[in-house]
């Protein structure tokens, strides 16, 4: 949930600086750590008048095309940058300190990645590297990764599907270490992280079995084990084998079996006691892991 008094320029805000239709946000990391804020942005049709220049901050705004513009000049520091057409997923750049102005023309639809400076820091301090510079990508150069990542975080950000923190949180930082690399030439090649200790690894899985109503995030499993979030995810798929959404998924599924195999509880009681929302939402999870619903397999169970 983004409120109005939140600083920054997305959300409401960038929706507003450039006159769009539409927009729709949702961010991640933001408790103990600079947030990364994800906008979806909307426009059927944009006229030729120069946006206003932003006020500077120590931030970068990363926007991936969802479909083609028509056109797209823009300056920093009054100075042309780019100007011509852009070709869906492609990506631009800016760094808000720059002070950027653009003019847009024709029907708009991307996602704006909304990256704190401080929290790329985190990122390369946590690996030992110095702080980012200048994060730079060609304006109408296609980023078939950023795109999908993008599109990934589209129902979410709608509201469309349940959004699993956890989830954000992973394709978040993923993003994050995908512009670090790709846009700042940061080079992450080093000693791997190392993985949990063994009372660790069971300090986290006894964390998440008794969490499975909870909605949790990276930070607070990380918490539990007195990790940082991004060192912490690493370390965690290194140990696991899967990434923390993706494990906790695995242990709901288990208890579900459990509780359908050895208690009366309904399929709707069963997915409330297992953290999934609903009866709907478990359906679909439990069938898309296990590849047949929950009803029928407690029949096969029962037979």
């Amino acid at each position: 949930m983004v409120t109005e008094h939140q600083s920054g320029l997305f959300g409401p805000r960038v929706s507003r600086h450039f006159g769009f239709d539409r927009s729709a946000v949702l961010t991640a990391g933001a408790r103990h750590a600079p947030a990364i804020a994800m906008t979806y942005l909307f426009s059927d049709k944009l006229g030729p008048e120069p946006t206003p220049i932003p006020p500077v901050e120590a931030a970068f705004s990363i926007m991936v095309q969802l479909a083609p513009l028509d056109w797209h000049s823009m300056t920093l520091r009054a100075s042309p940058h780019f100007s011509g057409p852009v070709p869906a997923s492609a990506v631009s750049v800016v760094d808000l300190e720059d002070r950027p102005q653009s003019r847009l023309s024709g029907r708009f639809e991307a996602v704006q990645f909304y990256v704190p400076r401080a929290a790329l820091n985190d990122l390369c301090r946590e690996r030992g590297l110095a702080p980012i510079g200048h994060m730079v990508r060609p304006r109408a150069e296609p980023d078939p990764l950023a795109w999908q990542m993008a599109s990934l975080l589209l129902p979410y950000i709608h509201g469309f599907a349940q959004a699993s923190p956890l989830f954000v949180d992973h394709v978040a930082m993923a993003f994050l270490a995908h512009a670090a690399r790709d846009y700042g030439g940061v080079d992450f090649a080093g000693p791997a992280r190392p993985s949990l200790t063994v009372a660790q690894k069971q300090r986290v899985d006894d964390f998440m079995r008794a969490s499975l109503t909870h909605r949790l995030t990276i930070e607070d499993i990380a918490e539990a084990i007195d990790l940082r979030p991004r060192h912490f995810a690493a370390s965690f798929k290194k140990s696991f084998g899967l990434p923390p959404y993706r494990y906790l998924t695995q242990l709901r599924i288990e208890e579900a079996k459990r509780l359908m195999a050895a208690s009366p509880l309904s399929l709707s009681d069963i997915a409330m006691e297992c953290g999934f929302g609903d009866q709907a939402h478990f359906t679909r999870v439990f069938t898309r892991t296990i590849g047949c619903s929950p009803g029928a397999w407690r029949r096969l169970r029962a037979a």
